[in-house]
């Protein structure tokens, strides 16, 4: 039996129909079907004022309400730098938020004609979580990762140099690196970082005395918990570096044992290595000591 499809009744959609229209049935359960596209700027502006804090108001015509809002994101991602790792940079971090997504959700209210104040919400806390978590705070992470990533230091605050590569790195040079923690009855050493200038390269011999240190026979002053005695050849692919960390320990644990603990986590691997520190940051020299 043939069906007829007649002209004034076209034919019922199939129950799998929804699945072959995801985007209509996307702006059914969002409700945007009172979205219209952009009119009243180009494509490109649209596109820009989305990612351009301050473009919004420049595509509409308010090009000094424009230029404030980008010459204040200007000083705050200033401010967020100079002031890393600080409360201060974090609070420069947020106020780079706030004006992305308030220009951001404004481009965006001028294509949704609705003056409902809940949507109107909706839309701005859309945004900030797009923005805020989809691109700020990765690209804080990749920055904090790759390129530059702050420290206390002996509750100084320092900025390491990321981007500086294992290979630069020399006998007296400051280096940040990473740490394991170790934990039994006993004694106990904290993960976290780590920043203390290189003893000894790859190859070279240690021999620890009462008095000092000796690296290839180049005496130096000794340092909290070293050995009174012995000798280490410093592997390849790493450096000797003393570390200066607390240590939790009970009064059974011996000095030797402390020692032998320190000593462990002196041989640093350049797979631990984090970074170096500038020796300027933002016109701020940097204090180690």
């Amino acid at each position: 039996m043939r069906t007829f499809h007649s002209p004034y009744y076209p034919p019922r959609s199939r129950w799998y129909s929804r699945w072959c229209a995801p985007w209509f049935e996307l702006k059914r359960v969002l409700h945007l079907e009172s979205t219209r596209g952009p009119t009243v700027c180009s494509r490109a502006d649209f596109f820009w004022s989305l990612v351009v804090p301050g473009h919004a108001y420049s595509a509409l015509g308010k090009k000094t309400l424009a230029r404030t809002v980008l010459a204040g994101y200007g000083l705050a991602a200033f401010i967020f730098m100079a002031a890393l790792g600080t409360m201060v940079g974090n609070m420069m971090f947020g106020l780079m938020i706030s004006f992305h997504v308030t220009s951001a959700a404004y481009s965006l209210g001028r294509y949704t004609p609705t003056t409902n104040i809940w949507q109107r919400l909706g839309t701005v806390l859309s945004v900030l979580l797009v923005l805020g978590l989809g691109v700020y705070s990765p690209l804080r992470s990749l920055l904090t990762r790759y390129v530059v990533m702050p420290m206390e230091v002996d509750k100084k605050r320092i900025v390491v140099n990321r981007m500086l590569s294992a290979q630069s790195v020399r006998p007296g040079s400051m280096v940040a690196y990473e740490i394991a923690g170790m934990r039994d009855p006993q004694m106990s050493i904290a993960s976290g970082y780590e920043m203390n200038p290189v003893l000894a390269m790859p190859g070279a011999r240690v021999r620890f005395r009462a008095e000092s240190v000796e690296v290839n026979g180049l005496a130096l002053p000794r340092q909290d918990y070293m050995p009174a005695k012995g000798e280490v050849i410093v592997p390849a692919k790493h450096w000797f570096i003393w570390p200066k960390f607390a240590i939790n320990r009970n009064a059974t644990v011996t000095e030797a044992n402390i020692s032998a603990a320190m000593l462990q986590s002196a041989m640093v691997s350049e797979t631990q290595y984090v970074g170096r520190p500038f020796q300027l940051w933002f016109g701020r020299r940097q204090s180690f000591l």
